[in-house]
């Protein structure tokens, strides 16, 4: 059969056990044959599925895991999730625990595209997108974080190493975005106007990183970036018919990447900081409290984004790192504390979002419960 190709095969699979089987046939036969050169362009060796010992799946043992089962279960995603997760160059392991692990990393995928989709109810790319050039140094730590991610995503799917696409992903949106970029941005998403240029700055980039890791993980969750997709404002028929992303070559940014991690150690300390203060019952949230950083750790960052990155009401830069309770009055909104707190308990840029519309539930001034 393999003599009568008339073009070569993108890849061939060969088990372990067969590396020296299949593929040297078809060499064989395309020999024989008289043709020249391969039938085939690639060959990729994997191993077999094994338990969570290495011990091999076997009923008598009690360690087979029936596939169907399990898809009936946890769903089919799930199942596609962990061939994607696992370096094949060995053997695979399957195994109850593995798959709940699955399942928590896979929680953090979906959820992070809800959040995305959920704070772009009200945006419309195509009236609302910011420019790169006019967007704050966070959103563009964001975008270039994403785009570093999207350049090793593609070398990792080109080499076949589709376990580094998922292990990528999870520690972009767990560290990069959970715990970093979305914990910053939120008082400006909540409690900005819904006009504010800052706000739509963190949809421009909310939009971009949600269309990216659609798009990007479509191959490993099919299901999960399909459906999400179809939410995604200005979206394409399917996620199958936008392919692949590319990064963009303006993105990159290692020295603003430098300056966020320094920024980010120190934030770090902070914290330590303000977990003292709140086991001495001084602060509540860190919207309580005003800290103080290094006086060469402001860079590119202003008074206002400062307070964003450290998700605190005010950050001076001095000599030492220091925390304290933060001055003025609370804003009953976005409990930040300010000097123009008014009567009605709002800081002036909460009066002025007010005023644009009101938050749902007329008469409530209540903004996000913010917490580091």
């Amino acid at each position: 059969m393999v003599g009568s190709l008339h073009c070569q095969t993108g890849l061939y699979l060969e088990g372990s056990d067969q590396h020296r089987g299949w593929f040297q046939s078809s060499l064989l036969c395309q020999l024989a044959a008289g043709r020249q050169g391969a039938p085939f362009r690639s060959c990729l060796t994997h191993g077999f599925v094994v338990d969570g010992q290495g011990r091999k799946l076997s009923k008598s043992l009690g360690n087979y895991v029936d596939p169907a089962k399990l898809i009936a279960q946890q769903g089919a995603e799930i199942v596609r999730l962990w061939a994607a997760a696992e370096d094949y160059r060995d053997d695979i392991r399957l195994s109850q625990e593995i798959v709940d692990r699955l399942s928590e990393a896979y929680r953090k995928l979906r959820n992070t595209l809800r959040y995305g989709l959920a704070n772009l109810y009200d945006f419309d790319p195509g009236k609302h997108r910011v420019p790169q050039a006019e967007l704050g140094p966070l959103d563009r730590w964001a975008r270039a974080r994403l785009h570093r991610f999207l350049a090793e995503a593609r070398e990792a799917y080109e080499a076949y190493e589709f376990h580094r696409v998922y292990r990528g992903a999870v520690d972009f949106c767990a560290i990069d975005l959970s715990a970093r970029y979305f914990d910053m941005i939120k008082d400006r998403l909540y409690c900005s106007g819904p006009g504010d240029r800052g706000r739509r700055a963190a949809q421009t980039v909310i939009h971009e990183i949600v269309d990216a890791l659609c798009r990007i993980l479509a191959p490993i969750a099919s299901f999960t970036c399909e459906e999400a997709y179809g939410h995604l404002p200005g979206h394409a028929e399917s996620v199958f018919a936008a392919g692949l992303p590319c990064p963009a070559e303006g993105a990159f940014d290692e020295a603003l990447e430098r300056e966020v991690d320094a920024l980010l150690a120190h934030r770090l300390e902070v914290q330590g900081k303000l977990e003292e203060l709140r086991a001495k019952k001084v602060i509540g949230s860190s919207v309580d409290a005003r800290v103080a950083i290094p006086a060469a750790g402001g860079g590119r960052f202003d008074a206002e984004g400062l307070e964003e990155l450290f998700v605190t009401s005010e950050v001076e830069l001095g000599a030492a790192t220091l925390a304290e309770h933060a001055r003025g009055t609370r804003c009953a909104r976005c409990w930040k504390w300010r000097a123009d707190v008014d009567s009605q308990e709002l800081c002036g840029r909460c009066r002025r979002a007010v005023k644009e519309y009101p938050a749902p539930g007329a008469g409530s001034t209540t903004g996000p419960r913010q917490e580091s």
